[in-house]
């Protein structure tokens, strides 16, 4: 039986685990192989020069590292009417579920 204080409000499994005295469950993997193979995966490549992407830490961004990259292509007009080309390296964004499959995996 379970002997849980009265008026305390639990929101998650996990805060009665802690108050009961049991150890956090963590979804990373143990095993190094698999772990490395989970990451591969979830990196993905970039779409220009098919590279691996890496994740920066802490963030929700995964970006191309590949000096040779080409990268996205941006076309405009200046204000002499002349047509400029810029790139800027792919980045990916990762919302609100990938991000914390990005920090499980990485962190």
């Amino acid at each position: 039986m379970l002997n849980i204080p009265d008026g305390k409000t639990y929101y998650s499994f996990a805060d009665i685990a802690k108050d009961i005295g049991l150890k956090p469950v963590t979804k990373k993997t143990t095993d190094k192989k698999k772990l490395e193979s989970q990451q591969r995966k979830f990196l993905g490549t970039c779409p220009y020069c098919h590279q691996q992407l890496k994740y920066i830490s802490n963030t929700n961004v995964l970006t191309c590292i590949n000096d040779k990259c080409s990268g996205e292509k941006r076309e405009f007009t200046n204000k002499d009417g002349e047509k400029v080309i810029k790139t800027k390296p792919y980045n990916k964004i990762l919302y609100s579920k990938s991000a914390v499959i990005a920090d499980t995996l990485f962190n």
